[in-house]
């Protein structure tokens, strides 16, 4: 319901957000939701889950991971469950990206310490809609938009 009343800017560029811009970050890239193809993408993250898979760690351990990591990436879900302030919180002095296709593309979240927005640009929004009602998930519904990212700098 956010997404539908905000404009993307026109100054974005294409990507998922989970693509390391760096080789080596400075520090771990932690993680908040399990997305896929992650162990191609960021093979040495720490993946922090609610209901934790056998290479994940449970939510819990955000106290001891995120501060003092080299990234963070938060899933859009962490906005809708009520966790994303406490995840800013401790995120100080952490570069912030949060990801998914139900990411607020505003720059306005730029001024809560989110650097970088990586969401998703709808380019038909009937066979989105469709997919939707008819019980897909992202991956029924990919084809008709673009994954874009929106950074601060």
């Amino acid at each position: 319901a956010v997404n539908a009343g905000i404009a993307p800017p026109v100054d974005m560029q294409s990507g998922d957000g989970l693509q390391s811009e760096k080789s080596n970050p400075d520090g771990t890239t932690v993680i908040v939701g399990r997305f896929p193809a992650l162990q191609t993408k960021r093979p040495d993250a720490i993946v922090l889950e609610m209901s934790p898979g056998p290479n994940d760690l449970p939510a819990q351990a955000a106290l001891h991971v995120i501060p003092g990591a080299g990234e963070l990436l938060i899933t859009a879900s962490a906005w809708c469950n009520g966790t994303l302030p406490c995840l800013l919180r401790l995120a100080q002095n952490v570069p912030v990206t949060l990801v998914g296709p139900g990411t607020p593309l505003t720059p306005t979240l730029h001024a809560y310490g989110i650097g970088k927005l990586a969401g998703f640009k709808i380019r038909d929004r009937d066979a989105v809609r469709s997919a939707i009602a008819n019980g897909g998930g992202v991956e029924s519904f990919k084809e008709f938009g673009d994954q874009i990212l929106l950074s601060a700098e």
